[in-house]
């Protein structure tokens, strides 16, 4: 665990202290073990560096955010990506990286991967009537390829990983507004 914290990876090594405290919980129950290592290391690594991320918590900022992406003028894969993005609560890398075969209309489902998402574990997404509206409207645009919400540049790669922060910067959202209204950007590069 030292040796991850050192490596500058503070989370990774309270997570693996986690982990490994958890197994012996396992080892005291099963008799296996008499106590848990672990538990004297409670504070003995040095705590994670924090990053205060950007949030919005005004409903009617949120409000203003939602009928900004509504009123989005740009790129229609990107829009539609923005709306979708906004009605399932899916992680952007998911939503980028959506494939046609993954939608299922007749059951109003998105079916990802256990590869494409964190867990690595498949996991179901519940179409609203909303959702399926804006995929249908995108779907003649990825006729060519797997992807639904492809590249500006190349059909056969997702929209980039800096598009939606830039897309919001435009509408105004972003780093500095204020502190209240702010998104998580984390990157400064254009789109693709």
């Amino acid at each position: 665990m030292k040796r991850v914290e050192k490596s500058g990876r503070r989370e990774t090594a309270h997570r693996l202290r986690g982990i490994i405290g958890s197994v012996f919980r396992l080892a005291i129950v099963s008799l296996r073990a008499p106590t848990d290592p672990t538990f004297a290391l409670r504070r003995a690594l040095l705590r994670p560096n924090a990053k205060s991320r950007a949030v919005i918590i005004d409903e009617a900022q949120f409000g203003g955010l939602l009928r900004s992406i509504d009123a989005f003028e740009g790129w229609p894969t990107l829009g539609a990506a923005l709306k979708s993005s906004a009605l399932t609560f899916a992680r952007p890398g998911e939503v980028r990286g959506a494939k046609r075969s993954e939608i299922d209309f007749d059951k109003a489902v998105w079916r990802i991967a256990a590869e494409r998402t964190k867990t690595r574990k498949p996991h179901d997404v519940p179409l609203s009537r909303q959702s399926i509206t804006i995929l249908r409207q995108v779907w003649p645009l990825s006729e060519s390829c797997e992807l639904v919400f492809a590249s500006i540049r190349s059909n056969q790669r997702p929209l980039s990983e800096n598009v939606f922060n830039s897309a919001l910067r435009r509408m105004g959202y972003g780093h500095g507004r204020n502190d209240r209204a702010r998104l998580p950007l984390d990157r400064e590069h254009d789109p693709q």
